[in-house]
């Protein structure tokens, strides 16, 4: 039998994608890098580089690395934030940048809960203690991701409810920023060990009744 000649346009990757009110003029997307080149949480030329490159090389979606909502959600210090208004300024030009190469800026809201408090990967990714500078991280249980990280501090329900909100408030500094899509799955914060904390344990997936929170 035969077949009608493929074009660009007849493959799925090439054709475009509509999420909400955005439309990608294809599917071709980059995924968050971390590049652990921040101080304080804030976006530098680095950044500009790594994700202008991406938008200059024609994709249609380009997503910032993991952001932490707050300072203690960072992974480790050198985290990009977007944890107070400061942040913003640097990240829109960049997300200008982007646009003008015919791209859409998304970016990856992040609490890395009880991950949190690390070094970079190229420095061993080992726990920092606060003794050595490092911050109480925190979990909806006082589990540790591995036995050498310490106990995380176990939230209660009103502090679970304030994670909540900082993610709320950093889409809101993500759009302002000029990001598309401001997204976060998945979160640190949230999982499998969720404790006592009966609301957000419920079910087979926990972390989706905190996604469905926020």
């Amino acid at each position: 039998m035969a077949t009608s000649a493929q074009t660009p346009f007849s493959v799925p990757l090439f054709t475009p994608l509509t999420i909400r009110s955005v439309t990608l003029p294809h599917r071709i997307i980059v995924s968050p890098m971390c590049q652990y080149s921040s101080e304080d949480g804030f976006a530098s030329n680095w950044h500009l580089v790594h994700l202008g490159s991406r938008a200059v090389g024609g994709a249609a979606l380009v997503t910032a690395e993991a952001t932490a909502v707050t300072p203690e959600g960072r992974i480790t210090p050198a985290d990009l934030g977007i944890w107070k208004d400061e942040h913003i300024e640097k990240l829109q030009e960049i997300t200008k940048f982007i646009e003008s190469r015919g791209s859409i800026p998304a970016m990856q809201l992040s609490h890395a809960g009880r991950k949190a408090s690390t070094r970079p990967p190229a420095k061993g990714g080992t726990f920092i203690s606060r003794s050595e500078g490092g911050w109480q991280h925190v979990a909806p249980s006082p589990i540790p991701f591995r036995p050498e990280d310490g106990i995380p501090h176990e939230l209660t329900e009103d502090e679970i409810a304030e994670v909540v909100q900082a993610h709320s408030a950093a889409a809101k500094r993500a759009v302002a920023a000029g990001f598309s899509i401001p997204c976060s799955t998945a979160p640190g914060a949230a999982g499998l060990n969720n404790g006592t904390r009966k609301r957000y344990s419920r079910g087979p997936v926990p972390t989706v009744v905190a996604a469905w929170t926020i």
